[in-house]
């Protein structure tokens, strides 16, 4: 069961609690620094979190905190009706939820200072202090307010709670499974992606199901999924009329190459390619893994449309469609700042495409700091409702009209 939801609070510039429905297809917009990226890898890091079986509770190694601190992570001016502590949860189409909140213990030891099991309206129970400066894997909490004999005991590795002792919360063992699951159920891709060399040596065959973030083992990882690469070429073979191929060349490795359609003999290396062909490659991968259930069913793209022609951003587009039309539990979620993304998806709903497996945010900071996602509907008719900001993407119109303008005047003269 994918989670249908995630919410944070206290988390990057999100002061107050936000929640990040994770629909088939979800979307984030907005300017330049305004929390779309922070909003965006709030969905690795705590699936990173929930794979990792370390000491600490959130795992900072994760590419996806972009080496921050717990300090950075944290909303660091919070009011006096914002609790302190940084916290990330998950909720379910059953309606039930799981938040964790956080803290670090003498600026050495992150763990898990509340658990919330339940949904939104269950109680938080907050951890008892730990002793001492060195990490402990088990923690004792309690509901406020409630007395010491109603407290119970949680073994964690990382963020999986593996073992409970005590009166525990209603549905948090149950909630603990899912939120371990939710842990290989996430792939993110971050805004620069290619592969690591121009040729992929056999040591790199890992077997691995997820892309790196930055798709440094695409190749690697097609030589593993023959089937993934036959669609992906499909797609290029549609669109800039070449095959994919993934060669071996023997004793270096394996080569990933463009044919020419017309002219197959016409090969180029990937890295020789126009950019937006390399950078859209494990973009592609991802998807097509998701749909085909070989791969994390929830999918984070940051700029997935990074340097592609706007006709290839909406072949990309249709390309998630169908990703998301074939199976209704892949959750594509990306960040973008393309006009010709949401013209795609205003086109999707007036071609029949669900509105209700769709979601669409505005993401921008106030004027205390604080970001806030506001969700935008599309409507019946492709149209935005009044929460999309007014004169959003009018720079083109603009520079048109001035050119227009400029040219009157030139023929004028």
């Amino acid at each position: 069961m994918l989670p249908t939801q995630l919410v944070a609070r206290n988390f990057r510039g999100y002061g107050h609690e936000q929640a990040l429905d994770l629909r088939p297809l979800t979307l984030l917009f907005g300017r330049n620094n305004a929390g779309k990226s922070a909003l965006l890898r709030a969905i690795p890091l705590l699936a990173a979190s929930a794979r990792s079986g370390g000491s600490q509770a959130l795992d900072l190694a994760c590419p996806a905190s972009g080496r921050a601190t717990f300090d950075e992570l944290r909303w660091r001016f919070p009011g006096e009706d914002l609790p302190r502590e940084m916290s990330l949860g998950l909720r379910w189409p059953d309606a039930r939820g799981l938040d964790l909140a956080f803290a670090w213990h003498e600026r050495k030891w992150i763990h898990v200072a509340g658990i919330r099991a339940g949904g939104a309206e269950a109680p938080w129970h907050e951890v008892l202090p730990p002793r001492g400066l060195e990490p402990s894997r088990i923690l004792t909490f309690r509901r406020r307010g409630a007395p010491q004999a109603e407290s119970f005991r949680v073994r964690f590795e990382g963020l999986r709670p593996v073992e409970l002792e005590g009166p525990i919360p209603p549905d948090f063992e149950a909630l603990g499974a899912r939120l371990i699951a939710y842990g290989s159920a996430v792939q993110w891709l971050g805004a620069s992606r290619r592969p690591s060399d121009r040729f992929a040596s056999y040591d790199e065959l890992l077997g691995k199901s997820r892309l790196d973030h930055d798709g440094a083992n695409v190749i690697p990882w097609l030589v593993e999924h023959p089937e993934a690469l036959r669609s992906i070429s499909g797609w290029y073979e549609r669109n800039i009329s070449a095959r994919l191929e993934i060669e071996e060349r023997p004793p270096v490795g394996y080569e990933a190459a463009f044919a020419h359609v017309g002219r197959p003999e016409l090969r180029v290396n990937l890295l020789d390619t126009g950019e937006g062909n390399i950078q859209v490659l494990p973009v592609l991968a991802a998807v097509t893994a998701a749909q085909e259930g070989f791969g994390p069913r929830i999918v984070a793209l940051e700029e997935p449309e990074s340097h592609l022609h706007p006709r290839l951003q909406m072949a990309l587009a249709e390309r998630i469609r169908e990703a998301i039309e074939g199976d209704s539990d892949v959750r594509i979620v990306l960040e973008t700042h393309s006009e010709h993304l949401l013209l795609a998806v205003q086109k999707l709903v007036l071609t029949g495409f669900p509105r209700e497996q769709l979601r669409l945010y505005w993401v921008e900071q106030l004027a205390d700091g604080r970001t806030v996602a506001t969700a935008v509907e599309v409507q019946a008719d492709g149209s935005l409702d009044h929460h999309w900001p007014p004169g959003v993407f009018d720079d083109t119109l603009t520079l048109a009209a001035e050119l227009i303008e400029l040219q009157r005047q030139g023929g004028s003269s």
